[in-house]
């Protein structure tokens, strides 16, 4: 298996079911991530790997966040025994030495590439952790989408989103080209009710709307979220209940005076002419 990016997270619900999740090197999945760990009470391991796709035909993994060429479709790339989800498209970019002229840009015309030496244009993340050690010597530079070129440059390698026009004027401000995106994708005859959670959320499905059983025992677990008018109620129940502790719970009623004390008024009538 290909040697992962980052560390496993596993998260720290207690939970006995486990959904296990790779994904390619430089996707940023985790905010997809906190939310399941966060609604689904189940265990959930991810894995940044260079070659997800491996890890989930080896059953290693039970969902992969794929990287596939925009041009290529998934019908040549995934056999139909997988269920897929197209996520987002990624932005290119180009990767240079720090003192390049790039780095007083945010945006790159692609037509700036004909006069620069271009080491490698590649979407391989193993390729361009090779190359992008040269490119910091200034030899050249890198092509490739911008999310991996950034997860993987080192201190003395800056990037810059690549658009498709020819000249810098155009650039700042256009849309960054792509020619990658990102996929979920998991297999058809091991689809379930956790994977589905998975999907809602990776679809934008709202807290409370899960459509499963196991997120509906989910939600029935968690504490009612209580109305505008029950927080008005609950607030003012307390305050009687202060009101009556103060009070000695006598209602408000003046405490008794101490046994066989006279009262100001009988000590007066008392008094001597």
């Amino acid at each position: 298996m290909p040697t992962p990016e980052s560390t496993t997270d596993a998260s720290e619900a207690s939970g006995s079911v486990r959904l296990r999740i790779a994904f390619a090197t430089g996707t940023s999945p985790e905010k997809w991530f906190r939310r399941f760990m966060q609604r689904i009470p189940a265990r959930l391991t991810t894995e940044s790997l260079d070659n997800p796709m491996g890890a989930l035909e080896e059953g290693a993994a039970d969902m992969a966040i794929l990287r596939l060429e925009s041009a290529t479709g998934t019908s040549t790339v995934l056999p139909e025994s997988f269920h897929r989800i197209r996520l987002y498209d990624e932005a290119w970019g180009v990767a240079f030495e720090k003192e390049h002229v790039f780095s007083l840009s945010e945006s790159i015309a692609v037509g700036l590439l004909a006069d620069e030496t271009v080491l490698l244009t590649s979407t391989d993340p193993g390729q361009l952790r090779q190359m992008l050690p040269v490119a910091a010597t200034g030899a050249g530079v890198v092509v490739g989408p911008r999310t991996i070129l950034k997860a993987l440059s080192k201190k003395a390698i800056l990037s810059a989103n690549l658009v498709d026009v020819d000249s810098q004027e155009h650039a700042e401000g256009a849309q960054p080209m792509s020619k990658t995106s990102v996929w979920l994708v998991w297999p058809k005859e091991a689809d379930d009710e956790l994977r589905q959670e998975f999907v809602g959320i990776v679809q934008g499905r709202r807290e409370g709307s899960t459509r499963t059983q196991m997120g509906k025992a989910a939600e029935d677990s968690k504490p009612k979220k209580l109305s505008a008018r029950e927080k008005t109620l609950a607030k003012q129940a307390r305050r009687a209940g202060a009101v009556g502790k103060r009070n000695g719970g006598q209602g408000g009623a003046r405490k008794p005076g101490k046994a066989g004390r006279p009262s100001r008024a009988g000590r007066k009538s008392g008094r001597r002419k």
